[in-house]
């Protein structure tokens, strides 16, 4: 057990993050804080998120086949059907029932605010609608009991926690 624990230290703190890895996490972790889910927000989680999804940002365009517009796009990599969705069952999201699926995805690509927001309204609604954290990230891809998908935003989680508390501290 000590030696997994000294190797999980010693992985951990060689991980390092590019600046601009750094400056996605501090945007999902102000739009994250802004949404509450029972009276918590759940920012952490979102960071873990936005790095098992695109790396913080590296890898903007994700699960593309044919066309843009079904892909997954930008930090958090949602899809245009899930902004729509989370645009009806969000009154501060509605405004983008306005837009085109193409300019749904030149935002999802170049705005990391919006793109973390409505991500964070995603878990907001999977956690409430399914009633757990399990479910929440689950949700995040590819329904509520993706053991995988769950392992690996937990493993990425205690990657992050190291950056969160300097986003905590500034």
């Amino acid at each position: 057990m000590k030696k997994f624990i000294t190797a999980f230290t010693l992985t951990a703190s060689l991980f390092a993050f590019s600046p601009k890895q750094k400056e996605i996490a501090r945007i999902i972790y102000r739009e994250w804080s802004a949404v509450e889910i029972h009276g918590k927000v759940y920012p952490s989680w979102g960071i873990a998120i936005g790095l098992t999804e695109s790396s913080l940002g590296a890898n903007l365009i994700g699960d593309m086949d044919s066309q843009v517009v079904e892909a997954s796009l930008g930090i958090m990599q949602n899809r245009v059907q899930t902004v729509r969705f989370m645009a009806r069952k969000f009154k501060e999201l509605a405004w983008l029932n306005n837009l085109s699926d193409e300019q749904i995805v030149n935002k999802m690509l170049t705005n990391p605010r919006l793109n973390a927001r409505v991500n964070a309204y995603f878990f907001k609604w999977n956690y409430e609608t399914y009633g757990s954290h399990r479910a929440a990230v689950s949700g995040q891809n590819g329904g509520t009991n993706n053991i995988p998908y769950i392992n690996r935003v937990k493993k990425n989680l205690k990657l992050v926690r190291p950056l969160i508390k300097e986003i905590k501290g500034e």
